[in-house]
């Protein structure tokens, strides 16, 4: 098995550290970017896993992941999945279609989003991460001139959700994050902070069926507590390493194990 761990940032912390752990597994690995990628998609990659760590705005980086898998590698997190998981309207469909709880989802200019009594919705650009771009509007608001959508708002959660590492169908890692104070986004990358969590098997479930609903080998499940039990709200194909940080568990560790299993047994 050779490892290569095609990313935005090839030379970066998260990067770098897949390399490390793979070659203390016995396994050859590289990191490479977009312009390296270009030069081998002509090379034959049998025996070869392509482990994506890219960046949502690097569309042009997924083009690529096919023409990687023309050429005989194994791709982790199938090239569809990418596309689906980072679009809100297409991940609020494929959780819809495997009943998995989601908060109700529409499109931004759908008026039925503003049914009688209802005085808060959350809009979400189409493809943002981070928490960017997210605001809690009410009815007497204009919508974000954007692409988008409305989501139900959930006051229950109160600014905290969790965040389950999912690894080939195990959970392996939670965290809880909270806001910070004035703000109801419980990104990291907005001031969220954030503690280990002992993963509750109900709650792990859930994630590991989300992550299965977009053939996610590796995905990071973002939930929420709603009075009426947990609901997902996004599914990550390229989960930051924090959750190492604040848990103490090698993630990256799990994951490199996992695939060289996967390929031992295929």
């Amino acid at each position: 098995m050779n490892l290569i761990v095609f990313s935005s940032s090839p030379h970066g912390a998260v990067a770098t550290r897949f390399v490390d752990i793979a070659q203390r597994e016995s396994i050859d690995a590289t990191a490479i970017g977009y312009a390296e990628a270009r030069t081998m998609v002509a090379m034959s990659l049998q025996d070869t896993v392509i482990l994506p760590r890219v960046a949502p705005e690097k569309n042009e980086m997924i083009a690529v992941l096919d023409r990687f898998e023309k050429s005989g590698a194994h791709i982790v997190n199938p090239i569809t999945s990418w596309t689906t998981s980072r679009d809100k309207w297409l991940t609020y469909q494929v959780l819809e279609e495997h009943s998995i709880a989601t908060p109700k989802t529409w499109k931004r200019d759908d008026p039925s989003a503003w049914a009688s009594g209802v005085e808060k919705r959350v809009f979400k650009p189409l493809n943002g991460t981070h928490g960017e771009g997210i605001v809690i509007i009410d009815r007497r608001e204009a919508v974000p001139a954007k692409p988008g959508v409305l989501q139900e708002y959930i006051a229950f959660a109160n600014g905290v959700d969790d965040r389950y590492f999912v690894v080939a169908g195990k959970v392996v890692a939670a965290m809880r994050r909270t806001a910070r104070t004035g703000d109801f986004r419980a990104n990291l990358h907005q001031g969220a902070t954030a503690v280990a969590l002992k993963p509750d098997p109900i709650v792990s479930e859930l994630a590991i069926r989300a992550a299965a609903a977009f053939e996610l080998t590796i995905a990071g499940v973002d939930m929420l507590m709603s009075e009426a039990g947990p609901v997902v709200l996004e599914v990550n194909p390229s989960p930051g390493l924090a959750i190492e940080t604040i848990t103490g568990i090698p993630v990256a560790l799990e994951i490199i194990r996992a695939l060289k299993r996967q390929m031992h047994s295929s």
